[in-house]
């Protein structure tokens, strides 16, 4: 798991989350196995207890889905935790990852021809809102257009540099693991 993006911040203590990596179209043939990454470029702990995750589907979520924080300077792994349990993901990986569970991963599940992935800090903000993501805190678009990285279909994506701009795709590389 590695590092990188930057969209979009808000004045809170949400400010200074970035999405460092999407793995959006594993091996697997279904979405169990769906993760991204943040990165806190902040100097304060974020608890994320209370937010929420979703991407741009038919489908939204009925409540927040996320609970765990993310010390200052420190990542943190969203994991789809309906389908895995934190044991499963680090005996695939890596011991030692800040893991996070998400609790409605499926009414998610990130599309693999592209998506936008949005963070609200509460249910109330969120509001269902799986479409315009308005009052989210960040949000981070992917795809498969020639500037991004061709997926191989068992590979994440992360950016390159922290302070380059997460929303041009030649800023993401594929991970060669």
């Amino acid at each position: 798991i590695i590092a990188g993006t930057l969209l979009f911040f808000s004045s809170h203590a949400s400010a200074g989350l970035i999405v460092t990596e999407i793995m959006y179209d594993p091996a697997d043939s279904d979405s169990a196995w769906e993760w991204v990454e943040l990165f806190n470029s902040g100097s304060s702990d974020i608890n994320l207890s209370g937010y929420v995750i979703d991407d741009n589907n038919g489908l939204f979520q009925t409540s927040a889905n996320l609970s765990g924080s993310i010390n200052a300077n420190s990542t943190a792994v969203l994991f789809n935790s309906d389908a895995i349990t934190a044991g499963d993901f680090t005996s695939a990986w890596s011991n030692g990852l800040n893991l996070i569970g998400v609790s409605g991963w499926n009414k998610m599940g990130l599309n693999n021809s592209g998506d936008q992935i949005s963070l609200w800090d509460s249910f109330t903000g969120y509001s269902g809102d799986h479409i315009s993501h308005a009052n989210a805190v960040l949000t981070q678009a992917f795809g498969e257009s020639a500037q991004w990285p061709n997926n191989n279909n068992s590979a994440s994506i992360y950016l390159t540099d922290l302070y380059a701009d997460p929303s041009d795709g030649s800023n993401w590389a594929l991970s060669v693991t």
